[in-house]
């Protein structure tokens, strides 16, 4: 193999981290029976396409670790900033209470990011939009979207996503070609079927 790139799943607990990251790694087709653990600490997982290496770093989501994982008084934020590629920060859309929590630590990993991997690309999912009703989506995208982005100067990507519908393939596409330089074939599952 002659590249490794690595890809940073950041956000609070609960707000769909390891989901997605099963989902790519094709481990759940559908939504039945999902019941994850709570990832503790980080977890490194691997992905090879077209001899590339590809580390999938799915961090932890409490307070505790997030603060451990941004905080500039330990080596561990070099740790998991350091030759990052591509930060992938995922948002409840459902959970408005916790949106000064997320600008928090968004505002936490673009410092580290400058500092570690100023060359990193970093995308913004605004997660589980299906769980909204249709008529506020509109109006709930740009609440959390203009909160999210004030003061903040560097270039972001943001997408509204949800598991059950092709705006995860679209927001993944666009993670593989930012970290990849192209979008990989037979790669990008299709998206989860509800639950009936």
């Amino acid at each position: 193999m002659t590249q490794t790139n690595k890809i940073v799943l950041f956000g609070l607990t609960r707000s769909g981290k390891t989901m997605i990251r099963k989902w790519l790694f094709k481990e759940i087709t559908d939504m039945t029976d999902i019941d994850f653990h709570a990832t503790i600490e980080y977890e490194r997982h691997t992905q090879v396409i077209n001899n590339i290496k590809i580390e999938f770093w799915d961090l932890g989501g409490t307070t505790a670790f997030l603060d451990r994982f941004v905080g500039s008084k330990n080596d561990i934020s070099k740790v998991i900033f350091g030759d990052m590629d591509t930060l992938v920060y995922v948002i409840d859309s459902v959970e408005i209470k916790d949106m000064s929590q997320n600008r928090m630590y968004l505002n936490l990993c673009l410092e580290n990011i400058t500092k570690y991997s100023p060359m990193a690309t970093t995308f913004i999912l605004q997660h589980k939009t299906d769980l909204i009703p249709m008529k506020m989506r509109e109006e709930v995208y740009h609440t959390i979207k203009d909160y999210l982005f004030k003061d903040i100067t560097q270039n972001l990507w943001y997408y509204e996503t949800s598991m059950v519908n092709t705006s995860i393939v679209v927001a993944t596409c666009a993670v593989y070609h930012a970290t990849l330089g192209y979008i990989p074939n037979n790669v990008i599952p299709e998206p989860l079927t509800k639950k009936t």
